[in-house]
């Protein structure tokens, strides 16, 4: 149970740890995105810019052909005056590069949401060896309550048996009673039959208070398996919700990257492909309840253990005299 428990703290831990750093994935992604963002609107400015010079070339080979060499002188004078085009052009090739750059930052961090995957899986497969060790402790509490029912049966057999002896040995009594009662030896034989009958109570009655010990001793430690398999239920319950909260943010996040992507693509008019959405799994098995506590009404309290464990009544067999 404490291994249980330490593991499941482990296992939280590394769901803080998982969460912290999708958080911070997801800052960098944004700011990534938001750069993009503006990079994208330097290079329409550079585009238009081009465009520009485009014109201008265009204004010079016009008057090339016209040979106005004072339109051209003008020409230049003005291109000269208004704009650069090696700072330009340099301009537009660093931009270019810093985009290169981003999109080499975003593949890092789609390598990472790759690794975050892979640590999910492994989560998820711890989650299923602690419910592979709840089944296993739900098996042992069957196999006590089958004891149990076995030793009650025991019981049961071994009272009838008593009582069966003891009615035959009083009747065998009587009637040598009747036969010798004026005999000796018959008043010696009835003293030795009494004396086997009071050794026969005094053991029937230990083996009750024996059987009784085991039976209480045997629902205690059900109760305590039971109460134990209902917290380690609800341990695993709130991890399996955690998991399906950080699957859907992480679906989310992948949304975005996409959607990123998307507009990347149709810049560039590449197809675009869609990530599929997550869809959270329905729970697998409802609320265990043990079977002696399973006919009891909705909703459920357990006993409390002053009246689970109390000790039995004069009116149990175990107490009754013969007498």
């Amino acid at each position: 149970m404490h291994k249980v428990e330490k593991e499941l703290k482990e296992t939280s831990k590394q769901v803080e740890n998982f969460e912290k750093r999708k958080m911070d994935s997801k800052a960098e992604e944004n700011k990534l995105l938001a750069n993009i963002t503006e990079k994208k609107k330097e290079i329409e400015i550079s585009n238009r810019l081009n465009e520009i010079f485009l014109a201008y070339d265009k204004e010079f080979l016009t008057l090339k052909d016209a040979n106005d060499d004072g339109g051209i002188a003008q020409l230049m004078q003005k291109v000269a005056d208004d704009f650069c085009y090696s700072k330009t052009e340099n301009a537009i090739k660093e931009m270019q590069q810093e985009i290169d750059a981003l999109k080499k930052a975003l593949e890092l961090e789609k390598e990472k949401e790759k690794v975050y995957q892979t640590e999910l899986r492994k989560m998820k497969l711890e989650e299923e060896k602690l419910q592979s060790s709840c089944s296993k402790w739900k098996s042992d509490i069957e196999r006590v309550i089958s004891d149990r029912k076995m030793l009650e049966k025991l019981v049961e057999e071994k009272e009838k048996e008593c009582a069966k002896t003891k009615d035959e040995e009083e009747a065998r009594m009587k009637e040598d009673m009747k036969k010798e009662q004026e005999s000796k030896e018959l008043e010696v034989l009835k003293s030795t039959y009494m004396k086997d009958i009071e050794d026969l109570k005094n053991e029937i009655k230990e083996m009750g208070v024996q059987h009784r010990q085991k039976i209480a001793a045997i629902e205690k430690r059900t109760h305590e398996y039971w109460q134990s398999c209902l917290k380690n239920e609800k341990e695993i319950a709130q991890s399996k919700a955690d998991i399906t909260y950080y699957k859907t943010k992480i679906s989310e996040m992948g949304k975005k990257i996409d959607e990123a992507r998307s507009a990347d693509q149709l810049s560039a008019g590449s197809p675009v492909l869609v990530r599929p959405t997550f869809q959270p799994e329905p729970p697998r098995f409802p609320p265990m309840m043990p079977p002696h506590l399973s006919r009891l009404p909705p909703p459920f309290l357990p006993p409390p253990p002053h009246l689970l464990f109390a000790p039995r009544g004069p009116n149990h067999p175990f107490d009754s005299s013969f007498e």
